[in-house]
């Protein structure tokens, strides 16, 4: 069981803990590069200082701390019973090579960048003073939101096989402090700082503004329709990722019998049942 089962769960958590904190690190900060093509490379910042570096510690933590440590791809009974899925994962190191690391980081990186950061600059819905883009923390503040929003959405659901509670969790508390913290933000920053920001009452505006919501909720869900479609064709292709994802989806089916079985027997001993209706049997995916 310490190999079968804790070393596969292992070397799974690591393997997707690596992969998304690059990813997060990698998107975000190529939409800083993206941003130096409309400043001439001048090495102006898209984001504001504090928030900027709040990125890793505030921001995008939470979801591959979830990862790396509740992700259980499979259940323990369903790793004994078949060994032959501890071989794939560790000893022929499926989830972590360069290729997958090309397509996990890299692409999908690349692809969420452009829609968080050159979509809002590509269709003009800026939402600074008098609907112009002159004010950089107004663009800074919609694509840092839809990054985090794609980040965390990535990371603590696309990326894993098995939605614990703590992923629900760590998805509010992200948004939750992104908000909180720009609501803060808006009332403490210094009104003259020198750097071009403008902070002071932006946040509140930007909440009343309908622009603000169509853009954070269409890019976000664009960039994470794509990563879906790439998810796809990868799994149709591989034969271990078709295995497993095949074993996910009989454990589930078990698991939504017994509670059916769980909740008839349930109303049954309360009397709104003259009989248990027995469940279907299922056989294995192989």
């Amino acid at each position: 069981k310490l190999l079968l089962v804790h070393g596969r769960w292992s070397y799974v958590r690591v393997s997707m803990f690596i992969m998304g904190t690059f990813y997060k690190c990698m998107s975000f900060y190529l939409a800083q590069l993206i941003f130096q093509f409309y400043t001439g490379f001048s090495g102006t910042s898209l984001f504001e200082s504090w928030t900027l570096s709040m990125y890793n510690t505030l921001f995008s933590i939470l979801p591959v701390l979830v990862v790396g440590i509740f992700e259980q791809d499979l259940r323990p009974e369903t790793l004994l019973a078949y060994p032959e899925l501890y071989r794939d994962m560790g000893p022929r190191n499926h989830l972590f090579t360069v290729p997958l690391f090309m397509r996990r980081v890299m692409v999908i990186g690349v692809l969420h960048s452009v829609v968080a950061a050159y979509f809002p600059f590509a269709t003009g819905l800026f939402l600074g003073e008098n609907a112009s883009s002159d004010d950089m923390f107004t663009t800074g503040f919609v694509v840092y939101s839809i990054m985090v929003l794609v980040v965390t959405l990535k990371i603590a659901y696309l990326d894993v096989r098995r939605w614990v509670v703590f992923s629900h969790i760590s998805v509010v508390v992200t948004l939750l402090v992104w908000f909180g913290w720009n609501g803060v933000l808006a009332h403490v920053y210094p009104p003259s700082s020198g750097d071009g920001y403008i902070v002071l009452g932006t946040f509140l505006r930007l909440m009343r503004q309908g622009n603000f919501w169509f853009q954070w909720i269409i890019f976000a869900a664009i960039a994470l329709s794509l990563n879906v479609l790439i998810m796809l064709v990868y799994n149709v292709r591989d034969p271990v990722e078709h295995r497993v994802t095949s074993w996910v989806a009989f454990e589930r089916k078990q698991e939504h019998e017994r509670n059916r079985l769980r909740r008839q027997a349930w109303l049954q001993s309360k009397g709104a049942f003259g009989r248990l209706v027995g469940g279907r049997s299922m056989s294995p995916p192989y």
